[in-house]
């Protein structure tokens, strides 16, 4: 919907516009998602709702429920779907020779050799999901609390995520006419090997050997033309490289919702006040050794480093009239919000890092010249939104 804008649908978790994203949840956590959009979207969460709106409810206690444990786990492993189509050996040969008696050119390729780099990269890859939680009730309350390890390698050589995660859930009734509670979704992730390719293979010739005279890999090829170079992506020469490559992510999260509610003196008249205050911070690194990934063995050594926060609160206040006066029914909703987001985000990067020891936790030791501070990666935002909201609706005889 916006060639500039965002496209991604607003996510509201249990009432509040929620600033993480849906991996930031675990699915063991989650009772229901509902989705809106089009003119039910906009209707009430404004140009906010314009690419949809997704309502994510989290599980809560049941008030006079005995203490339950629960525990939801599996482990997987995930194959490669398909292989991208390629030629093999012989077909890209006789390609290459009738390419070259077309043209006049000629060709030295050879028929002896056929590569598949896919099988040689792809590899199967472990999963697995371990969830325990705790819920239950008086006849006043209920609560929820859980714990939640998630790990996904990918087929991608190096590359993982984890994720840890705590949730608390409270309701309580005090009295009849006043209820308070809150919930808390605090998460610890780590992603690793982001930058490498899913397909890096896909330019190396089937007509060229990895492969030394003793069997070792080598760390570039070519065919016999002294084309088609390229640096040796398998998985075990990305995964031997050991501190030449890193690419990794930390973040932590923690997004909390509190609310109060209370029964005014009015019959039917109903005030709440809603509450949302979310952290989240996250320090990525990256660095490339000496001819890593190039052809050229002597190619420079590069890192990077960055983090970014995120402050986030919204405020709601909502007053509510329900009653029903013999066939007739009215209700009629009133809310006030406002909200500010606030994010600060850095990076530098440096070449010629002196040794593999160093990766990205101390560019300063670069030379100076090659150190860069690009202002543009330098970012300060923060905005705010003010809403009004109301509706009425009226029902005679259920209709």
């Amino acid at each position: 919907r916006s060639l500039t804008g965002d496209n991604n649908p607003l996510i509201v978790l249990d009432g509040i516009p929620f600033v993480g994203s849906l991996g930031d949840i675990s699915s063991s956590d989650i009772k229901s998602i509902d989705i809106l959009k089009d003119a039910s979207a906009t209707a009430i969460y404004g140009s906010r709702g314009a690419n949809g709106v997704i309502l994510v409810t989290t599980n809560r206690g049941s008030k006079g429920q005995k203490p339950r444990f629960t525990y939801n786990g599996f482990t997987g492993v995930q194959t490669l779907f398909s292989k991208y189509p390629m030629m093999d050996g012989p077909k890209y040969a006789q390609l290459r020779q009738d390419a070259g008696n077309l043209y006049g050119l000629g060709t030295d390729e050879t028929l002896d050799t056929n590569t598949d780099w896919q099988d040689l990269y792809y590899k199967p890859a472990m999963m697995t999901s371990q969830d325990i939680g705790v819920s239950g009730g008086t006849d006043g309350g209920n609560y929820n609390v859980g714990l939640s390890y998630f790990k996904q390698n990918a087929l991608v050589p190096i590359q993982n995520y984890e994720r840890f995660s705590l949730r608390i859930g409270l309701d309580q009734q005090v009295g009849k006419n006043f209820k308070f509670g809150f919930t808390t979704n605090t998460n610890y992730t780590v992603s690793e090997g982001n930058g490498i390719a899913a397909a890096p293979t896909l330019g190396n010739s089937p007509l060229a050997n990895p492969y030394n005279a003793d069997g070792s890999f080598k760390r570039t090829i070519s065919t016999a033309s002294n084309v088609d170079q390229g640096w040796v992506y398998t998985r075990k020469t990305v995964e031997a490289l050991g501190d030449k490559y890193v690419d990794e992510s930390k973040a932590f999260a923690s997004y909390n919702n509190i609310y109060g509610e209370v029964n005014l003196p009015l019959s039917g008249l109903k005030y709440r006040l809603n509450l949302g205050l979310d952290y989240r911070t996250s320090n990525s690194g990256n660095y490339t050794g000496v001819g890593v990934f190039n052809v050229n063995a002597a190619a420079p050594s590069g890192a990077g480093k960055g983090n970014n926060q995120t402050y986030h609160w919204v405020l709601e206040n909502l007053l509510t009239y329900d009653k029903t006066f013999g066939k007739h029914k009215v209700n009629a909703v009133a809310l006030y919000s406002a909200e500010q987001n606030r994010y600060i985000s850095s990076y530098m990067s440096a070449r010629n890092v002196p040794g593999d020891f160093f990766q990205y936790y101390n560019l300063g030791q670069s030379p100076q010249a090659d150190i860069r501070v690009d202002p543009n990666d330098q970012i300060y935002q923060q905005w705010g939104l003010m809403s009004y909201m109301g509706r009425a609706m009226y029902t005679y005889n259920n209709k």
